[in-house]
């Protein structure tokens, strides 16, 4: 079921989605990944010196656009290579895919313009700086939570000394240097809870990483038309969040899709998680009107809907949407709804105060709403298969050939 309040427009045009786009993410990560993969950072260590039990490390990090790596997952790692006798860094680097900010699942992160490329090296560069300075604050906490939750034992202190840090590309450091190193690996949570928390709160940092991940506008163009035989004239995408897109102005500024379209992928993600043979549905995926806390569906909240709405909402200058699930005493029915022109904050309050009366006769229509069995989950960026794995161990180290000057 489609709702479109695009002035001179039907059901079957483009429309921009604004953040529903993190449906089409969601579809994609699951259908692609699996529901159940994990984003790996490897860790290259080399010592400087031989027979010295407190000599200097390079190290260098191969990221994968890990959109929960933050300064938690920094803290972890730092005292797992403590534990292998890492306590001084003379240089850390890093490659073009290891993105950091000190906590990627905040509001102000979710909310904030971000390119896809973001963030840039050198912002990557500045904020470990600043983090490595602060690196003991609130370890305590983190100790504490992974022993409880995890039985994971850290050690009760842990201390990180790092001379410089710098971004590094792969092509700068040769094979035979590879060969030489200490190598580690580290994994996020495993990618559904990521999504969860990406659809709650609508996270634009997350969505756009996995995306980028997944090969980026391209590869899900030739993903839509094998999946669901789609193409352009059905969704043009060209990230993973829904807001504004300025690498090449000339391609467009927002996604767009049909509601038609949109349907058909919420289709597609249900069928995923149905399948998945883990007993799963879309309210792992997506949010639950009045039941996840702090969530941006819960504006549609009322005596109808909670707990019966599995949705996401979406709001760019041009639109405002919502499309999901309404579980009702008929059935359960896939709606999208969208409203524009809403380049106006005037105008914004009005399409969502459409889209609430849509929703609410909707549901009224098909005898009331039937709210899903549901509890929220605590969320956590690590998990007790997060642990750092040393992996392999050369018999003979060297130091790193950097290819530059230190």
């Amino acid at each position: 079921m489609g709702n479109q309040s695009h002035q001179h427009r039907n059901g079957i045009d483009k429309i921009e989605i604004g953040s529903v786009s993190k449906i089409f993410t969601t579809y994609w990560a699951v259908s692609t990944f699996g529901i159940q993969h994990r984003f790996e950072t490897i860790i290259y260590a080399w010592p400087l010196k031989n027979n010295d039990s407190n000599h200097e490390w390079d190290v260098h990090f191969v990221g994968s656009r890990d959109p929960d790596f933050g300064k938690l997952s920094l803290q972890f790692i730092f005292a797992k290579l403590n534990e292998h006798g890492i306590k001084r860094i003379r240089h850390l680097s890093f490659d073009e895919n290891f993105k950091y900010i000190d906590d990627p699942r905040s509001g102000a992160t979710a909310e904030s313009f971000l390119r896809t490329s973001d963030p840039q090296p050198t912002t990557v560069v500045s904020r470990l700086k600043a983090a490595v300075k602060s690196i003991s604050s609130g370890y305590p906490q983190l100790v504490k939570t992974m022993s409880t939750r995890y039985s994971i034992n850290l050690p009760r202190v842990s201390s990180m000394s790092v001379a410089n840090i710098r971004v590094l590309d792969a092509k700068e450091i040769s094979s035979a240097s590879l060969q030489t190193a200490t190598m580690f690996s580290y994994h996020s949570r495993p990618l559904l809870p990521i999504l969860k928390e990406m659809n709650r709160n609508s996270n634009n940092y997350t969505a756009n990483n996995i995306f980028e991940a997944l090969g980026g506008q391209n590869s899900f163009r030739f993903f839509l038309q094998q999946k669901l035989n789609l193409d352009e004239r059905d969704a043009v995408i060209f990230n993973g969040s829904g807001d504004r897109y300025d690498e090449n102005p000339r391609l467009g500024h927002y996604n767009e899709s049909t509601c038609e379209t949109i349907l058909q992928v919420i289709h597609g993600l249900r069928s995923v998680l149905k399948n998945s043979g883990l007993g799963l549905s879309l309210q792992d995926a997506l949010a639950v009107v009045g039941k996840d806390q702090g969530a941006t569906v819960n504006i549609y909240e009322n005596d109808l809907t909670k707990g019966a709405v599995i949705a996401k909402t979406g709001t760019v200058n041009p639109t405002v949407a919502l499309a999901g699930v309404a579980n009702t005493k008929e059935g359960a029915i896939l709606f999208a709804s969208m409203y524009g022109p809403a380049n106006t904050a005037a105008l914004r309050r009005t399409g969502r105060a459409q889209i609430g009366n849509f929703l609410t006769q909707l549901v009224r229509t098909k005898g009331g709403g039937v709210p899903v069995e549901y509890s929220q989950k605590i969320v956590f960026p690590l998990d007790k298969d997060s642990d750092l794995v040393k992996f392999y161990e050369p018999a003979m180290k060297s130091s790193i050939n950097f290819n530059h000057n230190p």
